[in-house]
Protein backbone atom coordinates (compact mmCIF):
# COMPACT_ATOMS: atom_id res chain seq x y z
CA UNK A 1 0.00 0.00 0.00
CA UNK A 2 1.34 3.41 -0.98
CA UNK A 3 2.31 5.73 1.88
CA UNK A 4 0.36 8.99 2.12
CA UNK A 5 2.35 12.23 2.32
CA UNK A 6 0.79 15.62 2.92
CA UNK A 7 2.74 18.56 1.48
CA UNK A 8 2.01 21.83 3.24
CA UNK A 9 3.04 24.60 0.85
CA UNK A 10 4.03 27.65 2.87
CA UNK A 11 1.96 30.85 2.52
CA UNK A 12 0.02 31.80 -0.63
CA UNK A 13 -2.54 34.30 -1.89
CA UNK A 14 -2.51 37.51 0.14
CA UNK A 15 0.11 35.95 2.41
CA UNK A 16 3.37 36.35 0.50
CA UNK A 17 5.55 34.96 3.26
CA UNK A 18 9.10 36.27 3.42
CA UNK A 19 10.20 38.73 0.74
CA UNK A 20 13.58 38.48 -0.94
CA UNK A 21 15.24 41.03 -3.19
CA UNK A 22 13.97 39.24 -6.29
CA UNK A 23 11.36 36.76 -5.11
CA UNK A 24 8.49 35.90 -2.79
CA UNK A 25 8.45 32.92 -0.47
CA UNK A 26 4.96 31.83 -1.56
CA UNK A 27 6.12 31.45 -5.18
CA UNK A 28 9.25 29.48 -4.35
CA UNK A 29 7.48 27.09 -1.98
CA UNK A 30 4.85 26.35 -4.63
CA UNK A 31 7.48 25.63 -7.29
CA UNK A 32 9.35 23.28 -4.96
CA UNK A 33 6.09 21.69 -3.81
CA UNK A 34 4.89 20.94 -7.33
CA UNK A 35 8.22 19.39 -8.22
CA UNK A 36 8.20 17.37 -5.00
CA UNK A 37 4.67 16.15 -5.66
CA UNK A 38 5.59 14.89 -9.13
CA UNK A 39 8.73 13.19 -7.85
CA UNK A 40 6.95 11.57 -4.91
CA UNK A 41 4.13 10.24 -7.09
CA UNK A 42 6.71 8.82 -9.50
CA UNK A 43 8.33 7.08 -6.53
CA UNK A 44 5.02 5.44 -5.62
CA UNK A 45 3.72 7.71 -2.86
CA UNK A 46 0.24 9.18 -2.57
CA UNK A 47 0.40 12.97 -2.18
CA UNK A 48 -2.03 15.65 -1.11
CA UNK A 49 -0.96 19.29 -1.31
CA UNK A 50 -2.36 22.10 0.84
CA UNK A 51 -2.46 24.23 -2.32
CA UNK A 52 -1.52 23.84 -5.97
CA UNK A 53 -2.01 27.47 -7.02
CA UNK A 54 -1.43 30.93 -5.54
CA UNK A 55 -4.14 30.77 -2.87
CA UNK A 56 -3.96 31.03 0.90
CA UNK A 57 -3.83 27.76 2.83
CA UNK A 58 -7.07 26.82 4.57
CA UNK A 59 -7.43 24.28 7.41
CA UNK A 60 -4.22 22.50 6.45
CA UNK A 61 -3.83 20.49 9.66
CA UNK A 62 -7.44 19.31 9.58
CA UNK A 63 -7.09 18.34 5.92
CA UNK A 64 -3.95 16.32 6.62
CA UNK A 65 -5.61 14.55 9.53
CA UNK A 66 -8.89 13.76 7.78
CA UNK A 67 -7.02 12.46 4.73
CA UNK A 68 -5.06 10.08 6.95
CA UNK A 69 -1.61 11.41 6.15
CA UNK A 70 1.23 9.21 7.35
CA UNK A 71 3.79 11.98 7.06
CA UNK A 72 3.46 15.77 6.89
CA UNK A 73 6.07 18.03 5.31
CA UNK A 74 5.79 21.81 5.37
CA UNK A 75 7.93 23.67 2.81
CA UNK A 76 9.23 27.16 3.60
CA UNK A 77 12.01 29.67 3.00
CA UNK A 78 13.82 31.27 5.92
CA UNK A 79 14.46 34.99 6.40
CA UNK A 80 16.34 37.26 8.81
CA UNK A 81 17.16 40.95 9.13
CA UNK A 82 20.86 40.14 8.98
CA UNK A 83 21.38 39.29 5.31
CA UNK A 84 24.49 37.27 6.11
CA UNK A 85 22.34 34.57 7.75
CA UNK A 86 22.19 31.53 5.48
CA UNK A 87 21.65 27.80 5.39
CA UNK A 88 19.08 25.07 5.72
CA UNK A 89 17.25 23.91 8.83
CA UNK A 90 14.36 21.63 9.71
CA UNK A 91 11.79 22.27 12.44
CA UNK A 92 9.82 19.82 14.58
CA UNK A 93 7.39 20.25 17.47
CA UNK A 94 9.21 18.04 19.97
CA UNK A 95 12.12 15.69 20.47
CA UNK A 96 12.17 11.94 20.80
CA UNK A 97 9.63 10.76 18.24
CA UNK A 98 9.34 9.67 14.62
CA UNK A 99 9.08 13.30 13.49
CA UNK A 100 12.62 13.91 14.71
CA UNK A 101 13.81 10.76 12.98
CA UNK A 102 12.37 11.97 9.69
CA UNK A 103 13.67 15.51 10.25
CA UNK A 104 17.23 14.25 10.73
CA UNK A 105 17.05 12.29 7.48
CA UNK A 106 15.47 15.21 5.61
CA UNK A 107 17.97 17.73 6.96
CA UNK A 108 20.94 15.71 5.75
CA UNK A 109 19.40 15.21 2.30
CA UNK A 110 18.38 18.86 1.87
CA UNK A 111 21.76 20.26 2.92
CA UNK A 112 23.51 17.94 0.49
CA UNK A 113 21.12 18.92 -2.31
CA UNK A 114 21.42 22.66 -1.71
CA UNK A 115 25.09 22.83 -0.77
CA UNK A 116 24.11 25.17 2.07
CA UNK A 117 25.16 25.61 5.69
CA UNK A 118 23.74 22.91 7.95
CA UNK A 119 21.73 24.69 10.66
CA UNK A 120 20.40 21.44 12.11
CA UNK A 121 17.06 20.27 13.42
CA UNK A 122 15.31 22.64 15.83
CA UNK A 123 12.19 22.57 17.98
CA UNK A 124 9.55 25.22 17.37
CA UNK A 125 5.87 25.57 18.26
CA UNK A 126 4.29 25.79 14.80
CA UNK A 127 0.64 24.93 14.15
CA UNK A 128 1.22 22.52 11.27
CA UNK A 129 3.73 20.61 13.42
CA UNK A 130 1.64 20.71 16.58
CA UNK A 131 -1.85 19.93 15.27
CA UNK A 132 -1.22 17.11 12.80
CA UNK A 133 -1.50 13.55 14.06
CA UNK A 134 1.13 12.19 11.66
CA UNK A 135 4.86 12.87 12.16
CA UNK A 136 5.50 16.37 10.81
CA UNK A 137 8.57 18.39 9.84
CA UNK A 138 8.99 21.90 8.44
CA UNK A 139 11.83 22.40 5.97
CA UNK A 140 13.36 25.89 5.82
CA UNK A 141 15.06 25.29 2.47
CA UNK A 142 17.35 28.33 2.62
CA UNK A 143 17.32 32.07 3.43
CA UNK A 144 15.41 34.17 0.93
CA UNK A 145 16.98 37.21 2.63
CA UNK A 146 20.48 36.04 1.67
CA UNK A 147 21.42 36.81 -1.95
CA UNK A 148 23.38 33.60 -2.47
CA UNK A 149 20.66 31.42 -0.94
CA UNK A 150 17.92 33.30 -2.78
CA UNK A 151 19.64 32.69 -6.11
CA UNK A 152 19.56 28.95 -5.41
CA UNK A 153 15.95 29.05 -4.26
CA UNK A 154 14.93 30.70 -7.54
CA UNK A 155 16.92 28.23 -9.67
CA UNK A 156 14.80 25.41 -11.12
CA UNK A 157 17.81 23.10 -10.88
CA UNK A 158 18.07 23.57 -7.12
CA UNK A 159 14.30 23.42 -6.71
CA UNK A 160 14.36 20.01 -8.36
CA UNK A 161 17.31 19.01 -6.19
CA UNK A 162 15.27 19.82 -3.07
CA UNK A 163 12.33 17.86 -4.47
CA UNK A 164 14.58 14.86 -5.09
CA UNK A 165 16.01 15.20 -1.58
CA UNK A 166 12.48 15.09 -0.17
CA UNK A 167 11.79 11.87 -2.08
CA UNK A 168 15.06 10.35 -0.90
CA UNK A 169 14.29 11.28 2.71
CA UNK A 170 10.77 9.83 2.53
CA UNK A 171 12.01 6.56 1.04
CA UNK A 172 14.70 6.22 3.72
CA UNK A 173 12.28 7.13 6.52
CA UNK A 174 9.63 4.59 5.56
CA UNK A 175 12.28 1.92 4.97
CA UNK A 176 13.65 2.48 8.49
CA UNK A 177 10.10 2.56 9.87
CA UNK A 178 9.31 -0.77 8.23
CA UNK A 179 12.43 -2.33 9.72
CA UNK A 180 11.55 -0.83 13.10
CA UNK A 181 8.10 -2.41 12.82
CA UNK A 182 9.67 -5.85 12.64
CA UNK A 183 12.39 -5.27 15.25
CA UNK A 184 11.76 -2.58 17.83
CA UNK A 185 15.00 -3.10 19.79
CA UNK A 186 16.27 0.35 18.78
CA UNK A 187 12.87 2.06 18.86
CA UNK A 188 12.65 5.21 21.00
CA UNK A 189 9.62 3.80 22.88
CA UNK A 190 11.07 0.33 23.57
CA UNK A 191 10.98 0.76 27.37
CA UNK A 192 7.27 1.58 27.31
CA UNK A 193 6.46 -1.16 24.80
CA UNK A 194 8.20 -3.72 27.02
CA UNK A 195 6.24 -2.50 30.04
CA UNK A 196 2.93 -2.65 28.15
CA UNK A 197 3.68 -6.23 27.10
CA UNK A 198 4.74 -7.17 30.63
CA UNK A 199 1.50 -5.74 32.05
CA UNK A 200 -0.47 -7.79 29.53
CA UNK A 201 -1.95 -4.64 28.01
CA UNK A 202 -0.57 -5.10 24.51
CA UNK A 203 0.94 -7.97 22.53
CA UNK A 204 2.68 -8.29 19.19
CA UNK A 205 1.43 -9.80 15.95
CA UNK A 206 1.22 -13.50 15.27
CA UNK A 207 4.49 -13.42 13.33
CA UNK A 208 6.36 -12.29 16.45
CA UNK A 209 6.66 -8.62 15.45
CA UNK A 210 5.26 -5.70 17.43
CA UNK A 211 5.01 -3.08 14.66
CA UNK A 212 5.26 -0.02 16.97
CA UNK A 213 4.48 2.47 14.21
CA UNK A 214 1.20 0.90 13.09
CA UNK A 215 -2.01 2.86 13.60
CA UNK A 216 -4.39 1.83 16.40
CA UNK A 217 -7.98 0.97 15.45
CA UNK A 218 -10.92 1.94 17.66
CA UNK A 219 -11.52 -1.71 18.41
CA UNK A 220 -7.93 -2.18 19.55
CA UNK A 221 -8.13 0.99 21.64
CA UNK A 222 -11.28 -0.36 23.33
CA UNK A 223 -9.51 -3.61 24.20
CA UNK A 224 -6.55 -1.72 25.67
CA UNK A 225 -8.77 0.55 27.76
CA UNK A 226 -10.69 -2.42 29.13
CA UNK A 227 -7.48 -4.28 29.97
CA UNK A 228 -6.21 -1.24 31.86
CA UNK A 229 -9.49 -0.94 33.76
CA UNK A 230 -9.33 -4.66 34.64
CA UNK A 231 -5.86 -4.11 36.10
CA UNK A 232 -7.07 -1.12 38.11
CA UNK A 233 -10.09 -3.03 39.41
CA UNK A 234 -8.01 -6.12 40.15
CA UNK A 235 -9.80 -8.43 37.76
Amino acid sequence: MAHKIYLHIGHGGSDSGAVGQNSLEKDITLEIGLKAEAALVSAGFKVLMSRTTDVKNQNASASANSWGAQLVLSIHCNSYTDQSASGTETLIYGRGGTAEQFANILQRAAVKAMGTKDRGVKVQNVEILRETTAPAALLECAFISNLSDEKKLMDAKYQQAIANAIVSACLEFFDKEAKSDMDYESHWAKEYIDRAIAYGIMVGDGDGSFRPNDNLTRAEAAVIVCKIMDKIEGK
